[in-house]
């Protein structure tokens, strides 16, 4: 037997990406400088972070360190989860261009 979602497993029902589906971005390591793909939150719990002020951690596999996310860096995040909604991860080059068209 098929498990029924509710709605907001599907992405709030208007064809974005499910709340359960990981989003991917990038967040920069303190220690070695190095850019780090990070892919432990669903989209459910980027927005209960994003909402509530919490602190969004990301990972260095290499380091072995754990930091909390530069305000850009959430700015990114945000783009993710929206881009989600088309089935990309933002680059920050992507944000940019959304920031201005919106500014227009």
């Amino acid at each position: 037997m098929r498990q029924r979602r509710s709605v907001s497993d599907h992405g709030l029902g208007n064809g974005s990406a499910p709340m359960t589906k990981p989003v991917s971005f990038f967040a920069t390591c303190p220690a070695c400088g190095q850019q780090q793909l990070q892919l432990a939150y669903t989209r459910r719990a980027l927005l209960s972070l994003l909402k509530t002020s919490n602190i969004i951690d990301a990972y260095c596999l290499a380091c072995d360190v754990v930091w909390p996310v530069s305000a850009q860096e959430r700015n990114l995040v945000v783009a993710a989860i929206a881009a989600g909604q088309l089935g990309a991860t933002p680059t920050p080059g992507v944000m940019n261009r959304h920031a201005a068209q919106r500014a227009r």
